[in-house]
């Protein structure tokens, strides 16, 4: 609990700091997102699923500039997250197999980064890198066990108790440069740990962590 309250806290003064600044710009980005989930067990040896969960993330951004290095960003956009988890499917009767399963557990959020940024200018080209807070909101969730019509009953029982926000960091480094009178184009990459559990229990806990690969266009 201390440590979520003073997530908000730092969330609600990088708020204040940006909005302080002048407006300079504004603009949307969309990418492709890698999520993946870690798990802690209470009982020591088990592991959570391993693989990643690849989907798309859209949004727009407002940029308040405090000096020709120095600004911040504000963001709203969709994200999935999740992971995925492959196991051997095996007969009743014997060690035979009857194939790969395939899992798939998804996490459906409105992100909400307040972000510092630093800009260094090179030619044509503004390189920059942003850090800062991140609170996500939970919109939806589900789970789904490829050629199977029904969702897992342990998934099912848990997800209730998923926390609806999440906290965590955005570091990121991109490029921006000119290409038109009217825009610039962005290219960005991302890596979004979660500083909380987005689930948590006497067995064991979840947390989020994904990567961003993002294109944009400032006006």
């Amino acid at each position: 609990m201390k440590r979520t309250g003073s997530l908000v806290v730092l969330v609600l003064v990088s708020t204040q700091l940006a909005f302080s600044h002048p407006f300079k710009s504004y603009g949307i980005k969309t990418g492709m997102s890698i999520a993946s989930q870690s798990y802690s067990y209470a009982v020591s040896g088990l592991t959570g699923p391993e693989q990643s969960l690849r989907n798309f993330c859209i949004g727009g951004f407002a940029e308040w500039q405090a000096n020709e290095r120095f600004g911040f960003l504000t963001e709203v956009y969709y994200i999935r997250k999740g992971a995925v988890d492959e196991s051997i499917h095996t007969a009743e009767t014997g060690p035979t197999s009857l194939g790969t399963l395939k899992w798939e557990y998804r996490i459906d959020y409105i992100s909400i980064p307040f972000l510092a940024k630093l800009n260094v200018a090179k030619g044509q080209s503004l390189f920059y890198g942003v850090l800062g807070p991140r609170m996500d909101i939970r919109l939806d969730q589900s789970d789904e066990l490829a050629g199977y019509d029904e969702a897992s009953e342990l998934m099912a029982s848990i997800y209730p108790d998923y926390r609806k926000v999440d906290f965590g960091l955005d570091l990121g480094i991109g490029v921006e440069r000119a290409v038109t009178s009217l825009f610039d184009l962005i290219l960005e990459f991302r890596y979004s740990p979660s500083l909380t559990r987005v689930y948590d229990s006497e067995s064991f806990g979840i947390r989020n962590q994904s990567f961003e690969l993002l294109l944009g266009f400032q006006l």
